[in-house]
């Protein structure tokens, strides 16, 4: 089992094929591009395609060989792979109709297509893929759905939801704009796949699906080149660790998480090509952005560490701040500065928000005094400024989703080289998620819901939270025992950290303890004031101290009681336990 590899096939293009390079974890198995959805709906041209031409890799007229025969089905039922990953980034090719026996089909118009010797035996007809009509588009994605699912669980499916971009670090490490044809030809591009992937998604529900960072920007050093498809490093390694854990909560592998671990502290986790942290201030004139009460009651805080040279006022101030501090005029003065830095010392939302416009307008870098004087990092901050990806000042990594609540609240003082990823979270009153130690880890879904809840990790641990989940008042989740415990007979210790992994649609009572090494599957009950550090499968309640199954075959909604009394789970309004089973 230690030596095991995770074999994955691939449906896509060389997007997801790079998130497997130079890794030790997975294994690709079948890999299929250039063969895109609309093709595979039409009807086998020939047996054997042969490319004369000498221009493409034995790989590529495999691709032509195996779209010109429809074999793609064929070619995925004889794999032997756990997992198949889909990126529809080949969906941007036309595709080239074909007059066959008195039948039409066609093939994807791929760059290995234009390529090879195609011309020299048939005409080049070309269909024009964006301006297929909608029923036809839903047709072709449902019967690749349908004939998929007859190879694959979708619990054994993952979507890589990718998009070309517009902007791109050049070699130098600047971020720059592609020219306006390839932005335009991007989010012509982006539409038709925003389409796609929602009909996909739609069709196999019940998969996972990674959704692409919004701010992911490409690189002029990607080993491919330069194209509005080819990303930064920290994209792939992003990816990476979101494909990981979801094969890490997979419980009909038969793969204990704790067989994971080890491997997963070997994966390192791409720094952002822009840090909001200490070594940012070096080389740089630091410029505070407000000089009024929260300035006042903060500044002492960090003034050690950044000693910031000049202000820029944006209001009233008292006149002892002219005798500390060069006072700037305008925002043209902070752009004339070498390697300006500006720290943000405005409470308010809408100032925060007009400021960071201003500011990214200019091409200045920026932050936030909260997040290097409160010891926590500020959800609200980070969303007016526009952060959805931060790196803070101990390189602590955060992911959020734009709708995350503002009661989130992370503290991350005692923690280095952390990451969280947070979905649009809804909280009542507060949940707190603290990172202790070195390289602690925590994922939580989409669509979960927290009244009370404290979540803490400390070093390399892992606190996992699929979507869809309810969490009820007063729960403690302790992925760490805190203090070291030791075998007395030979002093090694024997209480080393296990992760916390919580699946989909799973409602968790109030006061209870999820302790490290607990698991629990989709669509659970956890009762009232139930501790557990244990494992448990799908579609169960579980209770008591420790915690045990109670019953079986359970599904829940979400619909209250106090306004809705049915008898049978087909009159709830909330049926997501469906998408789960």
């Amino acid at each position: 089992m230690d030596n095991k590899k995770i074999t994955v096939d691939i449906h896509g293009s060389c997007v997801s094929w790079d998130v497997f390079s130079d890794q030790v974890f997975f294994q690709v198995g079948t890999y299929i591009g250039r063969n895109t959805i609309m093709s595979a709906t039409y009807p086998k041209i020939i047996d054997g395609f042969n490319d004369s031409s000498n221009n493409n890799s034995p790989w590529e007229q495999r691709m032509l060989d195996i779209d010109f025969s429809k074999r793609i089905f064929d070619e995925f039922r004889k794999s032997k792979s756990e997992f198949l990953v889909i990126d529809l980034m080949d969906e941007i090719f036309d595709l080239v109709k074909i007059e066959v026996d008195g039948h039409t089909s066609a093939v994807t118009w791929s760059e290995c297509l234009k390529r090879s010797s195609f011309s020299e035996t048939f005409e080049v007809n070309i269909i024009d893929t964006k301006k297929i009509n909608y029923e036809k588009t839903i047709d072709a994605i449902k019967f690749y759905s349908n004939e998929i699912k007859k190879i694959y669980r979708t619990n054994r499916i993952i979507i890589n939801e990718v998009y070309p971009v517009n902007e791109y670090y050049d070699k130098s490490g600047e971020l720059v704009l592609f020219d306006q044809i390839r932005q335009i030809e991007a989010k012509k591009n982006r539409y038709k796949l925003e389409l796609y992937y929602s009909i996909l998604e739609n069709e196999l529900k019940g998969c996972h699906v990674i959704k692409m960072d919004e701010n992911t920007k490409c690189d002029e050093l990607h080993q491919w080149g330069l194209a509005t498809t080819h990303f930064e490093k920290k994209f792939y390694a992003t990816t990476y660790n979101r494909i990981l854990n979801i094969v890490r909560q997979t419980d009909d592998l038969n793969i204990l998480v704790e067989n994971y671990d080890r491997f997963y502290k070997k994966i390192t986790r791409m720094p952002r090509r822009t840090v909001c942290g200490d070594e940012v201030f070096k080389s740089k004139n630091i410029v505070i952005w407000g000089a009024q009460q929260y300035f006042a009651q903060n500044i002492e805080k960090i003034d050690s560490r950044i000693h910031a040279a000049y202000i820029y006022l944006d209001g009233r101030s008292s006149d002892n701040i002219k005798d500390k501090y060069q006072i700037l005029a305008s925002l043209d003065e902070i752009a004339e500065l070498d390697n300006p830095f500006v720290i943000i010392a405005k409470g308010r939302v809408e100032d925060i928000k007009r400021i960071a416009e201003n500011l990214r307008d200019r091409n200045i870098k920026f932050d936030h005094l909260e997040n290097y004087a409160a010891g926590r990092l500020s959800i609200k901050c980070l969303k007016a400024m526009g952060f959805y990806d931060y790196t803070d000042v101990r390189g602590n990594r955060i992911v959020i989703d734009k709708n995350v609540s503002d009661k989130t609240i992370l503290n991350t003082l005692r923690s280095k080289q952390g990451y969280i990823e947070l979905g649009n979270l809804k909280v009542a009153t507060r949940l707190v998620l603290t990172l202790l130690g070195t390289k602690g880890y925590c994922n939580i879904g989409d669509d979960c819901s927290f009244a009370d809840t404290t979540i803490t990790i400390g070093t390399n641990g892992t606190v996992k939270i699929g979507k869809d989940c309810m969490f009820s008042h007063s729960i403690v989740i302790a992925q760490s025992d805190m203090h070291h415990i030791f075998d007395l007979r030979n002093k090694t210790r024997v209480n080393y950290e296990k992760s916390v992994i919580i699946g989909n649609h799973v409602w968790v009572g109030r006061e209870v303890e999820l302790l490290g090494g607990a698991k629990i599957g989709d669509n659970c009950i956890v009762g009232a004031r139930a501790i557990t550090s244990g494992t448990f499968p799908s579609n169960v309640i579980l209770a008591g101290n420790p915690a045990k199954i109670i019953r079986k075959s359970v599904i829940w909604a979400r619909d209250d009681i106090k306004f809705s009394d049915f008898d049978d789970f087909d009159d709830c309004e909330d049926k997501n336990a469906l998408d789960y089973l």
